[in-house]
């Protein structure tokens, strides 16, 4: 199904592209964390403090990775993995898509929206989204500022071929929105309704087709999206979702369910998670652009912990959601399910021990299988050992689906 090209609209065309100042500040990072954070680390560690039970050699990569994510800027860190496309690209090429790539990851371009359908039920033979059992919209993460879908590519495409080999007939789009600070609240929120307007007004796709999916700051997103749908934002005029009905599954995966992010409940596992609080704050400052951290409108469509949220009124029919529990967030995480639970909202919540921040992201870009799974031939199956844990949240998806209009069941 070729989607025609109506619109010239690009999210973030500079993606990676740094000024000479930027680029020389990059080169002496490695200077700094040989200089500072090796011996910071070593000494925290022969006085007793943090994470001593990790082996020496993670506890220094993840404390480089908080390190320099709170040292540098947002265009600076994309510089690290380059475009979305680029990164696409580099995976359609393995062995295991190289045969099949002219049927994944192709763009939909409309006024003000810019998608990719990652798949379309079948990875050789494509059809109809609206022919699928489910389809997922996803929303990806890198706390509003990096990241696009294509930087996702693995995870959605083990995942989709998870929910296949489950008897789910899937079919994936990936919005690919504007990025802080190129762009501020609510930008990101009227490029999140605009491709939901056109899986349900132009596709013709069922709301109860429909999973609404996020990772981190796309699980926000996702939020802010069902937010809308319940009570319109007031600046999004015209609103491209009016009349719409909310998609009939919500998948959240590690959501930053407060973007409050010098929070004391952050203390817990801030050493062995990657991401720092400093950085979130920065990256959360972007998001707001100039609108002021206590502004009711911005809290209303961002906030879903701390704040007078009715949740049963903004989630769907039903909510998954997965979290690490060595994670920054889970202590926000499990306020917000229990927030919803008093709500009446039908809400699962699987915390995955020792896992960090966004668990099946995370499997597929750094994980011990994902070399395994891009050389695999397509047509031998990716057993469940292969990710795991993305081939764990395919079961838990699958299982929503298949006992959908009887409620959430205990996953």
């Amino acid at each position: 199904m070729a989607e025609r090209d109506t619109s010239n609209f690009d999210t973030n065309p500079d993606y990676g592209q740094l000024t000479f100042w930027e680029r020389l500040s990059v080169k002496f990072l490695p200077l700094y964390l040989y200089g500072i954070t090796v011996p910071k680390v070593i000494l925290r560690r022969q006085v007793g403090i943090g994470p001593t039970h990790l082996p020496l050699s993670l506890d220094l990569r993840l404390d480089s990775m908080r390190t320099s994510t709170a040292l540098l800027s947002s265009r600076q860190i994309r510089s690290f993995h380059g475009s979305g496309d680029a990164a696409a690209a580099k995976v359609l090429s393995v062995p295991r898509f190289a045969g099949v790539k002219q049927h994944l990851y192709q763009p939909v371009r409309r006024a003000n929206m810019l998608g990719y359908w990652i798949m379309r039920n079948s990875l050789s033979e494509p059809t109809s989204p609206t022919e699928s059992e489910l389809v997922l919209y996803y929303l990806h993460g890198g706390a509003y500022c990096i990241y696009q879908p294509g930087h996702f590519l693995v995870f959605q495409l083990r995942l989709a071929e998870a929910l296949l080999l489950r008897g789910v007939k899937v079919s994936i789009f990936a919005l690919d929105y504007t990025l802080a600070p190129e762009a501020a609240f609510p930008a990101q929120l009227e490029q999140a309704a605009r491709g939901y307007q056109y899986l349900v007004e132009e596709l013709g796709i069922e709301p109860a087709k429909i999973a609404v999916m996020g990772d981190s700051a796309g699980a926000n997103l996702s939020l802010s999206l069902l937010t809308h749908l319940a009570s319109p934002h007031p600046s999004i005029i015209p609103n491209p979702t009016t009349r719409l009905a909310k998609p009939s599954l919500a998948i959240l995966i590690s959501p930053w369910v407060s973007l409050h992010a010098m929070r004391s409940s952050y203390t817990s596992n801030a050493l062995v998670d990657f991401i720092p609080p400093a950085g979130l704050e920065s990256f959360a400052s972007s998001f707001r652009g100039t609108t002021p951290a206590t502004d009711a409108t911005l809290q209303k469509y961002t906030e879903f912990v701390h704040t007078s949220h009715d949740l049963s009124s903004v989630l769907p029919q039903r909510t998954h959601v997965l979290a690490g529990g060595a994670e920054l967030f889970l202590p926000d995480i499990t306020a917000f399910v229990e927030k919803a639970r008093q709500a009446g909202a039908e809400i699962d919540l699987n915390v995955l021990e020792r896992r960090m921040h966004d668990p099946p992201v995370t499997e597929c870009v750094r994980g011990p299988g994902v070399q395994k799974y891009r050389v695999l031939p397509l047509k031998k199956e990716a057993g469940r050992e292969m990710l795991p844990v993305t081939a764990g949240l395919a079961e838990d998806i699958a299982v929503c689906v298949k006992r959908r209009g009887m409620g959430m069941s205990r996953l």
